[in-house]
């Protein structure tokens, strides 16, 4: 087993295969062309290897994998910046030499678990390598005004304007988490609501407190939204469908396509009318066998009509993600974590869908997205959180230490901007405020 492992923008490769020996802890008590894993002496011989899916632990970084074919990141002290969301999907399945470097960087496998098949992927997927590239361009020792240290700073040369340069600090909530994202605003509850899919829970957080679990097993729960009545959302990669929980109990928004299971539904969104858009990748497949041959954005109508196709992506090349509409609900953006794209589409009287038209090209890996009530766009991305004008203008970066997955407007005056990396929830408190819906 040979498997890839990102550390900031080093690439380190970690090797496999049994032989007892319970004692060592380094490579050069294991001798020539073995390595110490789990306290073990292995051999690699260099031949075709697949992936397994191992906990990594080192000084400064843990890693945790699970047999959903996920993998999140979770800094330790100090934290270090991440290129990536996740480590996940930098699968390899071809020879590769110098396993030893591995043990080099102070790395060791501490619990292996179920081995699972590879997705047919090799290698870093093209989104990966860009996102890499990019937070290369991005990365500045701390205190630089580029902030790759987390705070507020420029965006590739772009000097913060309008509320960018208007926000406060970045400031920590809460953390210990490993796959956190899709903040959403419960604005009859007061409170907000988000997701640890590594965990299979969603989480509340209660004014003044602290985070409570609400639903737990949650399906792999990505992401939420609410709809007019004030119910949850919530979009579920492991039950691959959308579901709404009502004071009635819970009730299937949408499972399938023309007969076909989603691939996993990742974001959703509600109009003022109920009409609801829900987004379906197929990185939140994992094991599963898709059912459909491509990636989709739906529309559910009003009424229980069928779900309507109205845009769809090649799989491995697209990454449908996050959705937000705008405050007058005539533009729906979207979010491509593969091509690091934001789409944007008129939105018709019936809740139809327009064709889709650039808005903006993020610094990769975008995700969540939400909006102000003048209309500007914040993304969130491998950098942080990217701010837009409504006609797709940059207006600079909020960063954050790690990738940013999600971004929500809330609090009581809806200024307080909540920001989600894979390990931890921040705020930050801005001069506008958000959409109330």
């Amino acid at each position: 087993m040979v498997r890839r492992v990102l550390v900031g923008a080093a690439l380190v490769l970690a090797a496999s295969a049994c032989r007892p020996n319970p004692e060592c802890y380094s490579a050069d008590e294991c001798g020539e062309g073995l390595a110490c894993v789990a306290q073990t002496c292995v051999a690699f011989d260099g031949g075709t290897v697949e992936p397994t899916w191992y906990e990594v632990v080192q000084p400064i970084v843990e890693q945790r994998c699970w047999n959903n074919g996920m993998c999140h990141v979770r800094p330790v002290q100090p934290p270090i910046p991440m290129a990536l969301e996740t480590w996940a999907d930098t699968q390899v399945d071809s020879t590769v030499p110098g396993s030893k470097v591995f043990q080099q960087m102070g790395l060791r496998v501490v619990d292996l678990v179920n081995p699972m098949p590879p997705r047919g992927q090799t290698g870093l997927l093209p989104e990966e390598a860009r996102a890499i590239e990019r937070w290369a361009a991005l990365g500045a020792p701390p205190g630089n005004p580029n902030g790759a240290d987390g705070g507020v700073g420029s965006d590739g040369g772009v000097v913060n304007s309008g509320p960018i340069a208007g926000a406060g600090p970045l400031t920590e909530v809460a953390t210990g988490f490993f796959a956190l994202g899709a903040p959403a605003w419960g604005a009859a509850s007061g409170n907000l609501v988000f997701t640890d899919h590594a965990q299979d829970t969603v989480f509340y957080l209660p004014p003044g407190g602290t985070p409570q679990v609400l639903l737990r097993p949650s399906q792999e729960a990505a992401g939420t939204g609410t709809d007019p009545q004030g119910n949850l959302l919530i979009a579920q990669y492991a039950a691959r469908q959308v579901v709404r929980l009502t004071p009635a109990g819970q009730e299937t928004v949408i499972a399938n396509y023309q007969g076909a299971r989603l691939n996993g539904p990742h974001d959703v969104v509600a109009r003022a009318d109920g009409t609801v858009y829900v987004t379906d990748p197929d990185f939140g497949l994992g094991p599963r066998t898709a059912e459909l041959a491509f990636n989709g954005l739906f529309r559910v109508p009003l009424g229980g009509a069928a779900p309507v196709l109205h845009w769809q992506g090649q799989t491995g090349s697209s990454g449908p993600a996050g959705l937000e509409l705008s405050p007058d609900e005539g533009t729906l953006y979207l979010t491509d974590r593969v091509t690091g794209e934001v789409t944007r589409f008129g939105v018709a009287t019936d809740g139809a869908l327009g064709a889709p038209t650039p808005f903006a090209t993020t610094s990769g890996r975008p995700d969540g997205v939400t909006v102000d009530n003048t209309g500007n766009v914040y993304v969130a991305t491998a950098a942080g959180v990217q701010g837009f004008t409504a006609t797709g203008q940059p207006l600079g970066l909020i960063a954050t230490p790690e990738a940013a997955t999600g971004v929500a407007f809330g609090g009581v005056s809806l200024d307080t901007l909540f920001v989600t990396t894979g390990t931890t929830l921040y705020r930050v408190d801005m001069p506008v405020a958000g959409v109330a819906r």
